[in-house]
């Protein structure tokens, strides 16, 4: 370091100077704060995504078993409802499902398999979830793939700050980029 300064500050020196000597200084423009366009940091380079869309899955979901091991599954699943059962944490929703006729003992529920079946026959095969944009319509089910965040991970990592526990201020830029990518349809 030879204490002259470097090119940039000589230039600017000399740009104030002749701003100054012609009367030509202007005001520095006014800066807009808040909102997206208020945030500074992180003006870089556009990432190149495709358009916003819901795909479409053409397989069937089960198409890798053949029907023995669907039902294999399906049996496993109620076995676990009918014998061991689920934990309800939230009391109303055990007293509607006493009153349903399922066995509640504290706050385990065990549900018979035609109860189970019933239910599952009443829920629509698919729904549609509509924003304040009716652009950004999502339908869940039927054939249509939606992908959402998990929006409370207890950890959190990049590559500026590495592996740390959650904070506000990581919990923003994680919904930053929620919004941001075209690929996530909702955080949730």
């Amino acid at each position: 370091m030879t204490g002259q300064p470097d090119d940039a500050s000589q230039i600017e020196t000399l740009q104030d100077a002749l701003d100054k000597a012609t009367g030509d200084a202007t005001p520095p423009a006014r800066r807009r704060h808040g909102g997206r366009a208020g945030n500074v940091r992180g003006k870089g380079a556009v990432i190149s995504q495709l358009p916003w869309t819901i795909p479409v899955n053409s397989d069937r979901p089960t198409e890798p078993l053949r029907e023995e091991g669907v039902e294999a599954v399906h049996n496993g699943a109620m076995r676990v409802l009918e014998e061991i059962g689920i934990e309800f944490l939230h009391p109303e929703a055990l007293d509607i499902l006493k009153k349903a006729g399922c066995r509640v003992d504290g706050e385990n529920v065990r549900m018979g398999r035609d109860f189970v079946m019933e239910m599952v026959e009443k829920a629509p095969s698919s729904f549609t979830i509509t924003p304040r944009n009716p652009e950004r319509t999502i339908t869940i089910g039927g054939d249509h793939m939606v992908f959402g965040n998990v929006s409370s991970p207890p950890n959190c990592s990049d590559l500026d700050r590495g592996r740390r526990p959650g904070d506000r201020e990581s919990y923003r830029d994680f919904i930053k980029m929620t919004q941001y990518f075209n690929c996530i349809h909702f955080a949730g």
